[in-house]
């Protein structure tokens, strides 16, 4: 009878190293996931950050018909020269983001 308990004993610390295991690989290959799935949502955020920009930018130009920011600067009001102008460094920061991940992909 105790050998069948000694045994018993071993047979569960087996069972606990294999589930240990088990737990360790299903937490690790949760953790790559979870890392990839928060990347591409930066990403798409940057993305859609991006395009809002980029329409405003439009609409602005298109409102007060110019192109660039040389010869909105002389057509624009000055507050909304000033906005123009954040968005448009906006836009390039949002750029060198976009870059970073095309590059790491």
């Amino acid at each position: 009878m105790l050998e069948f308990v000694k045994f018993k004993k071993e047979i569960m610390a087996v069972v606990a190293l294999i589930a240990l295991a088990f737990t360790f690989d299903g937490l690790y290959a949760r953790d790559n996931r979870v890392e990839l799935v928060a990347m591409r949502l930066e990403q798409k955020i940057v993305r859609d950050d991006y395009r809002y920009i980029r329409e405003r930018i439009w609409r602005l130009e298109d409102a007060y018909k110019c192109l660039g920011e040389e010869n909105c600067y002389t057509i624009m009001p000055e507050p909304i020269w000033i906005e123009y102008r954040d968005l448009c460094a906006d836009r390039k920061e949002l750029e060198k983001e976009m870059e970073i991940f095309k590059g790491g992909q």
